[in-house]
């Protein structure tokens, strides 16, 4: 059956509502889903708790679409990351290192020898997962998803993995011409803020990161 826009809108804006973040364990390295609610499912592998990593290198994904939206997340990963482990090294730093000994940071090989040369026990890997910026005149939503990986450096062993979807939106649904021009100018102001994709990328790694213990 054909949902018409305005249920179709109706039902986007009761489902945007609050809801708590829950976490999910998962007992293998199986693939992890993606949920569509508030729900951050992740690995934790024994080999961490035994031995917890001082040094993480993080990675851009292989391949990207959206270059700026993978350095916002990045940035946050680093920040966060910064809180959890003694040494982190990603962005320009990891870059200017790779480039100075001829590392291709393409290469799943060069990567290992990369951290193994800096003498970082683990590097993380992340990608972008279905992002969306859905613009209905009245409402306005913008949906982001991730998924972290983290190994260890010299064996390749998953210590932990993690995937969740955020989604933040700005208008509504009102029965007065008064609230439907309201509505509208503020569900035009978010999906024109360029600043939005930031905040998103915060939240997303900000509840990512809950799941990952403290060195």
């Amino acid at each position: 059956m054909r949902m018409s826009k305005c249920s179709l809108l109706i039902f986007l804006v009761l489902a945007s509502g609050c809801s708590r973040t829950e976490y999910k364990s998962f007992g293998g390295v199986e693939k992890l889903p993606i949920s569509l609610s508030r729900t951050v499912h992740f690995y934790l592998s024994p080999e961490f708790e035994k031995a917890p990593p001082k040094c993480v290198v993080v990675f851009q994904p292989y391949k990207t679409d959206n270059s700026d939206l993978s350095k916002s997340v990045e940035k946050s990963l680093i920040r966060h990351l910064s809180e959890k482990f003694s040494s982190v090294v990603g962005g320009k730093i990891r870059d200017h290192r790779a480039a100075y000994y001829s590392f291709d940071l393409k290469s799943s090989i060069d990567r290992l020898n990369f951290a193994k040369s800096i003498k970082c026990e683990s590097f993380l890997e992340f990608q972008v997962i279905k992002p969306k910026h859905t613009y209905l005149l009245v409402w306005s939503e913008i949906k982001l998803g991730l998924e972290v990986r983290l190994f260890r450096q010299h064996d390749s062993v998953q210590l932990w993995r993690a995937s969740h979807i955020v989604s933040r939106s700005d208008g509504g649904l009102s029965l007065s011409l008064f609230g439907f021009a309201v509505n509208a100018y503020e569900a035009n102001v978010f999906s024109a803020d360029a600043e939005i994709i930031e905040s998103v990328s915060e939240d997303l790694v900000r509840r990512l990161m809950a799941s990952l213990p403290s060195n």
